[in-house]
Order: structure tokens, then C-alpha cells, then sequence
């Protein structure tokens, strides 16, 4: 895969030249991405804008990016003239370019009134948004906690229960005194179809039969991360309800790690059918993250202003284990970590940590830094696949198996260590693009708009 020209990808090119320029300063002044803005073309009025959710533009950032690496496909080769064209080897990228902060959640609805479970469905993302419970203080891993809990449905629609009811249905119809032999044969052949699909796969598709709402009186439903991200965006959402029906904002003291294991919220290699457990039980390795750069929201929900913390780079790309930067506009100040870990977070970057050791950061694990890996032509190759959990195509059969309560897949369905450009997450460091960047702002400094 290659991009034969920067125009191919503007978003990209632009966000890789400004992670150069704040990764290594030439002088004091402070930037301005005019070139990043500008790279959005004629979505760049929603940056162009004197304020910006420090999530919302993170949201558009990712889903430029992501655009633009589903525009980049492989080259077709047909002949000498397609060999000819070839950009040069320094242009080249190896394997499939993702993004970092992509994962892959596995969610499960299933009705406690037949215990029928639906296919365990998965959905990629790129960052999770966590409720932060009702207290005056939590931490991340109660939040965390909460995004997976297993959750109470009611009046969920259930197939196996509409099943059920289409059936009991359609026998009473056949029964009816006085029906034509034509309407109770086709009657009678539908009900045949139902009790089939229900003895074999309630999911199966009926055409020709108008299914009846059978709704569970009581269902569940849960997500659970199947594949762990190289980088992870956690956002915590800080809009509230008062009980007037106001919006405010959370000022809950959220207090976080320096270190995460994000196995207590991940699938294993076990998946679970019943409808009052789990979906699996925790991964029994654990997976590592450690905090790259937080965001903090000062203000109330109405206005403010976001400040952002990241962890210092060395000149080789490496992440430094003391060195932390409070980044406020125009103003760089050096802070300790525990000054950081003090704050209240609105948004949390992690990257993940090799499992070796002896490796130290995400760098030193690709064997070179990330301009070499993404801009001189080495390319960033891919990890081995890892197989993602069996899908169920229904309540019975996991991959055409009878399937008992609990099955061992035999598969840890967390990806190996998946790291690419350890300073992706260095973009928070300028979240409000269109900010005149020389301009020195007292404080308190300008207002941000209201939290999301």
C-alpha cells in the first residue's frame, strides 16, 4: 500500500509534519497548524471556529484520518507501465496502515425469560466515553467497570420469544372453525417454518412471515473489549441532569493511574451464553497502559478552558519516564507527574506497554522512531493476526458446534503488542486548532465552549 502523492492524504501529511514541529522546536515561538486546518478543505469552518469540545475535534481529526486511509488501496500492477510508475521505495508502506487508537468491543443481548442469546456482535473504536458514577469521587477503574457492567433491559425485543409467539399464533389459527384448506395449508407450513427455525436457529430468516412482538420481560446486555488498542482515548462525559432539568457539568474528582491493566474489562478465550453471567471472565494476563497525556477541563459547563498534559519526547522519538509538559495556548510549563495525576480529567491518552521487560517504550519496541517507520520508508508492518472471538450464530451452535453454557474458544482474543508512532497522541498538545498561536493569554485564559 502507497500513496503516490501528500494530496492523497492532506490530513495525514499535515498532522505528521506539525507532530515533527512540536517534537522538535527550532525556537521558542509557538505554533500555529495552519496547515492542518487548511487540510480539511471545505470542512475546515468547523475548526476554523474561536472554539472547539476538545473530544469533538478529536472526533473529526480521527474520522479524517480514518477517511483517508480507507482512500489509500493498494496498487494494481497490471504491466511495465504500472512498474514504471511505482513511486520510489521511500514512498512506500508495507501491510495495512490503521490507526492506533483503533479496538474492537464485543456486546452480548440475551433474554433471561428463554435465556436465548443473540450473535455476540463486534463494533470497532477508536475511544470509549465513560459515565462517571454519582459520587463526589471515583476512579477511572469504577468507571471502567460501569462501561462493562452487565445491564438490565426491559422490554427488549427477543427472537426466540417472537418465535414463540408467531408460533402459538399460527397453531391457534389452523385450528380455526371454518378456515379454507388452501389458507390452513399455508398456515400450517408456516408454523412448520417457525417450529424449525426454533428447534435449529431462531436466527434464520422467515420471509413471507409476519413475525409477532414477543418481548422479553427482562434481557441484559454487555460490552467487553475483544481487541486492545496499541493507544487508548478514554472520555470521561461530564454533562449532568440537575433536577430541573438543567445541563451542568460533573465535577466529580475522578483520580486515575499512571499504570492501567485493562484486562478486568476485556473477553478471553472463554464466552458465555447465560443470560444472568457475564459474557467472559477476565483476560488472566494482564494488558498494560501507560498515561501519555491528559486533558482537563477548567469552567463550568456553559464555558472554560481546556489545558492539556503529555509526557516529554526525546529528540529520538522516545517518551521520557519523568519529564511532563502542562500546555495551555501559548504557555509550555514543565510539571512532575504528580502534579498530573492530581488533576481532574476530561479526556485520558494511554499507550500500551510491551510485554517484554526489558522494553521500555513503545519506540524502542518498533526498533527505530516513528518518523523512520512512517515518512523514510521502512513502513509499518503488522503484527500476526490474532483471531478475533468466534461469532454465534445463535443461542446453539458456535461455528456450526453445539454449544454448551460456557465454551473455551482456545484463543486469547487480545492482540499481541500492536504499537504504532508512539507520538500519535501527541495532537492533544494543540486541540483548538484555530487559535491565534503567538497570542499570549492571561489568566484565566479564554473560554472554551460547553462540555460535552
Amino acid at each position: 500500500m502507497y500513496v503516490e502523492d501528500e494530496a492523497e492524504a492532506p490530513v495525514t501529511q499535515a498532522l505528521a509534519d506539525l507532530l515533527t514541529e512540536i517534537n522538535e522546536p527550532t525556537s521558542n515561538r509557538s505554533l500555529l497548524p495552519t496547515l492542518l486546518i487548511q487540510a480539511f478543505g471545505p470542512d475546515n469552518h468547523i475548526l476554523n471556529a474561536d472554539q472547539q469540545d476538545a473530544q469533538e475535534f478529536y472526533q473529526i481529526l480521527s474520522s479524517a484520518l480514518g477517511t483517508e486511509c480507507d482512500q489509500c488501496q493498494p496498487s494494481h500492477i497490471s504491466g511495465l507501465t504500472d512498474l514504471l510508475c511505482m513511486p520510489p521505495p521511500s514512498r512506500v508502506h508495507t501491510g495495512e496502515v490503521r490507526s492506533p487508537f483503533i479496538g474492537l468491543l464485543a456486546s452480548r443481548l440475551a433474554c433471561t425469560t428463554c435465556d436465548y442469546t443473540e450473535a455476540i456482535r463486534h463494533f470497532t473504536f477508536d475511544n470509549l466515553s465513560c459515565n462517571i458514577p454519582s459520587t463526589y469521587q471515583a476512579t477511572l477503574g469504577e468507571c471502567l467497570q460501569d462501561y462493562v457492567r452487565l445491564e438490565p433491559l426491559e422490554d427488549a425485543r427477543c427472537r426466540r420469544c417472537s418465535l414463540t409467539a408467531t408460533l402459538t399464533w399460527l397453531e391457534e389459527r389452523s385450528q380455526k372453525p371454518g378456515l379454507p384448506k388452501k389458507v390452513r395449508r399455508e398456515v400450517e407450513d408456516r408454523a412448520s417454518r417457525v417450529r424449525l427455525a426454533l428447534k435449529t436457529n431462531p436466527a434464520m430468516e422467515l420471509p413471507g412471515i409476519k413475525m409477532e412482538p414477543g418481548r422479553s420481560r427482562l434481557s441484559t446486555k454487555q460490552s467487553l473489549i475483544a481487541q486492545a488498542p496499541p493507544s487508548l482515548c478514554l472520555h470521561l462525559a461530564r454533562s449532568t441532569f440537575s433536577s430541573y432539568g438543567h445541563i451542568l457539568k460533573n465535577n466529580a474528582l475522578v483520580t486515575f493511574p499512571a499504570t492501567l491493566d485493562l484486562a478486568p474489562y476485556m473477553t478471553s478465550g472463554t464466552l458465555r451464553t447465560t443470560a444472568r453471567s457475564t459474557m467472559s471472565p477476565p483476560s488472566s494476563r494482564p494488558i498494560r497502559y501507560r498515561l501519555t497525556s491528559v486533558i482537563v477541563h477548567y469552567g463550568s459547563h456553559e464555558d472554560g478552558h481546556y489545558v492539556a498534559f503529555r509526557r516529554g519526547i526525546h529528540g529520538d522519538g522516545a517518551t521520557g519516564e519523568e519529564v511532563w509538559w502542562r500546555v495551555s495556548d501559548s504557555r509550555v510549563d514543565r510539571v512532575s507527574l504528580q502534579q498530573v495525576l492530581r488533576e481532574n480529567p476530561y479526556i485520558l491518552f494511554y499507550e500500551r506497554l510491551p510485554e517484554d521487560p526489558k522494553i521500555t517504550s513503545v519506540t524502542e519496541a518498533l526498533g527505530g522512531t516513528w518518523k523512520e517507520k512512517f515518512r523514510d520508508g521502512t513502513g509499518i508492518e503488522e503484527p500476526a493476526a490474532v483471531p478475533a472471538p468466534p461469532f454465534l450464530s445463535n443461542g446453539h451452535s458456535l461455528n456450526g458446534k453445539p454449544l454448551e453454557k460456557e465454551v473455551d474458544t482456545g484463543a486469547d482474543t487480545v492482540a499481541d503488542v500492536d504499537v504504532i508512532m508512539d507520538e500519535a497522541l501527541a495532537f492533544v498538545v494543540k486541540e483548538k486548532g484555530g487559535r491565534e498561536a503567538d497570542q499570549r493569554v492571561p489568566e484565566p485564559p479564554e473560554k472554551d465552549p460547553p462540555m460535552v
